[in-house]
């Protein structure tokens, strides 16, 4: 327990108090670790969305009402954007790449 404890301190939590944080550098560990916590964070919502349905009518037009499986994706774009700019600069590339990947989705 103590290791989750410690990666969630060292890595996820660190990358959320950084959100407006563009400058430096952030290492594989932190990115990754970052990126699959978001991950699993969306997999358990979508798995309680699907038992909270059959639940009934009141728990799931709560679920619903509250919706976070759609807010919390684009609430957690920001630090992504800020974390992958920091993971650019340790790679010796310039941030802006980052727009590069987010126009080239826009015009797919």
């Amino acid at each position: 327990m103590f290791i989750i404890q410690r990666i969630f301190e060292l890595s996820y939590f660190k990358s959320w108090g950084k959100v407006f944080d563009y400058d430096g550098k952030a290492s594989r560990y932190e990115f990754f670790i970052f990126l699959f916590t978001n991950i699993l964070i969306l997999g358990v919502m979508i798995y309680l969305d699907g038992k909270l349905n059959s639940l009934g009518d009141i728990v799931s037009w709560i679920f619903n009402f509250v919706d976070i499986r759609t807010y919390f994706p684009k609430i957690a774009l920001i630090p992504s954007v800020a974390l992958t700019v920091r993971r650019l600069h340790d790679a010796n590339y310039s941030g802006a790449w980052v727009l590069s990947m987010i126009f080239g989705i826009i015009i797919i």
